[in-house]
């Protein structure tokens, strides 16, 4: 689509109220493999390959992806595709792309300190670690990198459902920087969401900042 059409003024709006209210705004870069008309990321045992980007033609539409974001004015992007985050930070290192923050997706398994040493190097600038991570685990992470670590104290079901806001405290005590993340637990999946799904979404989203708000209370205990 141009710099015309409405797709692209609403990311100019959601631009214009993150700075209002000072919150980054961050796009997810499409495509994924598993909402493309292939059947193994949506499989039982395919779940690795459910946010992959699908061949040369797949890393063009994600390349231009990020373009016309860009050209909107957004700096922030979820990126769930190891080489996509190669060829990313590439072009900016030529030019090509204006600086850019790209966060690694809890999509993307990330287990070890040597993947998250290496997933630096390739240009991450925050990284989504497991949100089943032991203490001690999460510790061995933070020893491998100076990035932000993002960690669900919350997570929705279809990634385990696990509740931790408890733990808050001593998960930034092994792992700051870190970004605590809230997902939702009892909710139904309205990703990708849009008008037919907004009264869920935001129902979610409010709960999300109560819960968000308990997390806190225990941190600051």
């Amino acid at each position: 689509g141009g710099t015309d059409d409405a797709a692209f003024a609403n990311l100019g709006e959601m631009l214009a109220l993150g700075r209002d209210q000072g919150i980054e705004v961050c796009l997810f870069v499409g495509p994924k493999a598993g909402w493309d008309g292939g059947i193994l990321a949506r499989s039982p045992d395919g779940g690795a390959h459910y946010a992959a980007v699908r061949g040369t033609r797949g890393l063009r539409h994600a390349v231009a992806d990020v373009e016309r974001a860009c050209e909107a004015g957004i700096r922030a992007f979820l990126v769930a595709d190891v080489g996509l985050l190669d060829v990313l930070a590439s072009l900016v290192e030529r030019g090509d792309l204006p600086a850019c923050t790209w966060k690694v997706s809890a999509y993307l398994g990330v287990d070890n300190p040597a993947t998250v040493a290496l997933l630096e190097r390739l240009g991450a600038g925050t990284i989504n670690v497991p949100n089943d991570l032991t203490v001690a685990e999460l510790a061995e992470l933070r020893a491998a990198t100076t990035l932000p670590l993002d960690v669900y104290v919350e997570s929705p079901d279809s990634m385990g459902g696990t509740i931790r806001l408890l733990e808050l405290g001593e998960l930034v005590r092994v792992g700051a920087p870190l970004h605590a993340k809230l997902g939702l637990r009892n909710v139904g999946s309205v990703y990708p969401s849009g008008d037919h799904t907004v009264e869920v979404a935001e129902r979610a989203a409010r709960e999300k900042v109560r819960r968000a708000a308990i997390a806190l209370e225990w941190l600051a205990r």
